[in-house]
C-alpha cells in the first residue's frame, strides 16, 4: 500500500507513505538449516517442562536427563527423528515412571556431531 497527500492550509506535504505487510508463509526449506537446543520452558517448572528442538536433517537422536551426580534419571528420546522442529516434554519421572525429587537436573541433547546440554530446575 502506498500514496501521497497534500494537507490545504498547512506548510508540509507527505510523500511516498508504503506499508508494507508480508503474505505467504516462509519456505519451508529453509526452517531448520542448523542444529539447535532452546532451553527448557518453564525454567524452574512443577510438575512439567517442555524441551524443543531443530534438525536440519534426519537424525538418531538421544534426549537423556541426568541428575548432578551424573546418574541417569530418564531417557526421554532414542530414536531417529525426520528435520525440523520438535518438541519433549518431562513429567518429572524417572525410566521406572517414578516422580523424582526437587533439585537441579540436566539434559543432555545428541543428534549425529552434534550436542548440548543445560540445566533445568524442578520445584515441588
Amino acid at each position: 500500500i502506498g500514496g501521497s497527500a497534500n494537507i490545504p492550509n498547512d506548510d508540509w506535504f507527505v510523500d511516498d507513505i508504503v506499508l508494507d505487510f508480508p503474505v505467504g508463509l516462509p519456505d519451508q526449506a529453509n526452517l531448520s538449516q542448523q542444529y539447535a537446543v532452546s532451553p527448557n520452558y518453564p525454567n524452574p517448572f512443577n510438575p512439567t517442562t517442555t524441551i524443543r528442538y531443530q534438525l536440519p536433517e534426519r537424525h538418531q537422536v538421544t534426549l537423556m536427563i541426568y541428575n548432578l551426580l551424573g546418574q541417569r534419571v530418564r531417557t526421554l528420546l532414542n530414536q531417529t527423528m525426520a528435520a525440523g522442529t520438535h518438541q519433549v516434554i518431562w513429567k518429572g519421572r524417572n525410566d521406572q515412571g517414578e516422580p523424582v525429587s526437587s533439585g537441579i537436573y540436566v539434559y543432555r541433547f545428541r543428534a549425529g556431531d552434534f550436542q548440548k546440554s543445560q540445566k533445568m530446575i524442578l520445584l515441588k
